[in-house]
């Protein structure tokens, strides 16, 4: 529960519809980025497992089978498509989306934010404790450090929340599937 006090200006502030993006005018909290960083590698991780599960859906109601995917293809029109549920499992994150089409359960493209998850999860990031600032480096440059970017605490914090969420909503669902499949409901 100690982790929870760094979230409470995130749980606010994201009930607030009018509330600007700015810089906000005081401290989010005493504990760093450093207590958090693993949180939304962690969620990313079931979310993807999870989106397995949102995708067979999808494809039943769009095409009367789990395998079936819509077919997505390369400029050289080459089929980019998983040709299986299974395939489709083991693709990254980021890209399980590109494949899930016009789906029956809302996922903001903003969680499957593959490049802030990579970084944070590799420890290619730089804290800025005063500003509550944190640079991440999303590309694969060796032992430069050339390309950047930058989210505030308040966003790295949200976006936590918008995952977990997500999660949440997921595991509850099947939970009741599984629950009716049983006949206990």
């Amino acid at each position: 529960m100690e982790k929870e006090v760094i979230f409470r200006p995130a749980l606010f502030v994201s009930l607030d519809s009018n509330h600007s993006r700015n810089k906000l005018p005081y401290r989010l909290s005493s504990e760093g980025f450093e207590s958090i960083q693993d949180l939304f590698k962690d969620i990313s991780e079931v979310l993807s497992r999870q989106l397995s599960f949102v995708a067979g859906i999808n494809n039943l109601i769009k095409r009367g089978s789990h395998d079936d995917f819509l077919v997505v293809k390369s400029k050289k029109g080459d089929v980019l498509s998983p040709s299986s549920l299974q395939k489709f499992a083991d693709l990254d994150f980021g890209k399980k989306l590109e494949f899930i089409d016009d789906s029956w359960y809302q996922i903001s493209k903003d969680v499957a934010d593959n490049q802030l998850r990579n970084s944070t999860a590799h420890f290619k990031w730089d804290y800025d404790s005063v500003n509550q600032k944190v640079t991440y480096f999303p590309k694969k440059e060796g032992l430069d450090r050339l390309q950047s970017k930058e989210i505030s605490l308040l966003d790295y914090t949200n976006k936590i929340l918008a995952s977990f969420r997500l999660m949440h909503r997921l595991n509850y669902l099947c939970h009741i599937i599984n629950l009716k499949a049983n006949n206990k409901i």
